[in-house]
Formats: C-alpha cells, structure tokens, sequence
C-alpha cells in the first residue's frame, strides 16, 4: 500500500513538473523578436567650457559645472533568442534609440559685450547588444544585457555681440551600457518588459574655433568644450516573438 502512494506521489510531481516546463515553453521560443520600447532618461556630465579671446584675458577661463538634463527615450528592437532547457535564454539585439536630453552652457563675456552659449544632445544611437536570460516561472524571465552603443552627438555653439557666430559639430562615440530587467509573456507571441540601464560615454572634447570667420576669431582665440555624460534610464516596452 505505500509503495503505491509512493508510486502515485511521485507519478504526479513528474506530472506537474513536465506540465509546468511545458507551459513554460509555450510562452518562450528560440526565434526572432522585434518590439519597441519608451521611457525616462536622465543625462548627467561634468562639462568643461574652455574660453580665450585675444585682447580680452579677463575672458580667460576654464567653466566647470555638473550638468543635469531630463528627457524621453523611445527604443527600436530586432533580435533573434534561443531558449535552451525550457530555462535558459541568450541572443543578440540592434536598438535604434532616440532621446529628447540636452545640456546648455551659457558663458557671459562682459568686457567683449557678448554671451557665448554652448548647446551639446544625442541625435541617435544604435546599440548591438548580447542578453543572457532565466525563466524562473511560467511566464516570467529575468535578464541581463551588455551593449556598446554607437551614438551621434552634436555640438552648437553660437556666440552673440557685436555679430552672431555660430558653429556646429558632430562626433561619433562608443559606449559602455549594461541593462538589467525582467520579461512577462502574456502568450507565446507577445511580451512586455521593463528595465533599468546605465550608459557611460568616454569624454567629449571638441574645438568650436571657426577658421571661415577669420574677423570674429583669430588665430590665438581657443574655445573648447569638454563633455562626459553618463545616461541612466527606466523603460516599458511590448515585445512581439516569432
């Protein structure tokens, strides 16, 4: 007799665990995912404004302050993942991602009767990243992605007195970002996710000297800015599984 209750208690818990595991993989494949993704995101950066106008020394100076800007984030996603052991996710992503964060530096220059303001944001950034991930229930997965961000940032600059000057740069800068989050699959063919990231930038530094204005700089004036932002992000996002 208990070896038969033993018989059927252990026929049931390989029952419920097969069918748990079966569940499981129903709502996670190996496949292709594409989804998009919006949230909030905070750029932070020690900005250095670096300004010399020859016959003005009390221009001189280099400007240092910690810049904070706030703005929107919204996500582009195509990826492939391969779930291994009903458990075990990895893959690869490419994100196009475009934010609304600005820094803005403002320099008076009272003895040459101008103000020089320095504008510097991200146009876009595409970031191929790996995820490793772990199904610990049914329909949910934690994971973990490492990315290189390839981002776009652009410089303005314009300086206003007795003329407007303005100059514009662009630079190319790749990046460290880790993200951290967790996945819910409402079936086996979408997903909504959240997740937290932090994105560091190498430093910044460009001239904003501009040689076709040769009457408004002359050849010992320097300007230069220095920047190194650091973005850290929170995201919702929907993604679909093929």
């Amino acid at each position: 007799m208990k070896n038969t209750q033993r018989l059927l208690l252990t026929t049931a818990f390989c029952t419920l665990v097969s069918c748990a595991s079966a569940t499981a993989s129903s709502y996670y494949k190996t496949g292709a995912v594409l989804g998009t993704a919006l949230g909030y995101s905070s750029l932070s950066s020690k900005t250095t404004d670096t300004l010399f106008l020859d016959g003005f020394p009390q221009s001189s100076g280099a400007f240092k302050k910690t810049k904070r800007s706030h703005g929107f984030v919204a996500d582009l996603i195509g990826g492939y993942r391969f779930v291994f052991n009903e458990r075990f996710v990895t893959g690869f992503n490419v994100v196009l991602t475009k934010d609304t964060n600005s820094l803005k530096s403002v320099i008076d220059i009272p003895f040459a009767d101008a103000t020089s303001t320095t504008k510097f944001y991200r146009q876009f950034a595409v970031t191929p990243e790996i995820m490793g991930g772990y199904i610990f229930a049914k329909q949910w997965m934690a994971y973990l992605k490492l990315g290189l961000s390839i981002s776009q940032f652009k410089i303005e600059n314009k300086v206003i007195g007795a003329a407007v000057i303005s100059t514009d740069k662009t630079v190319t800068k790749v990046g460290f970002k880790p993200t951290l989050g967790v996945e819910y699959a409402m079936n086996n063919k979408a997903s909504v996710f959240t997740d937290v990231s932090y994105e560091y930038i190498p430093s910044i530094k460009k001239s904003l000297n501009n040689p076709s204005d040769p009457a408004a700089f002359s050849a010992t004036d320097t300007h230069d800015v220095k920047v190194r932002p650091h973005y850290f992000t929170a995201k919702l996002g929907v993604l679909y599984k093929f």
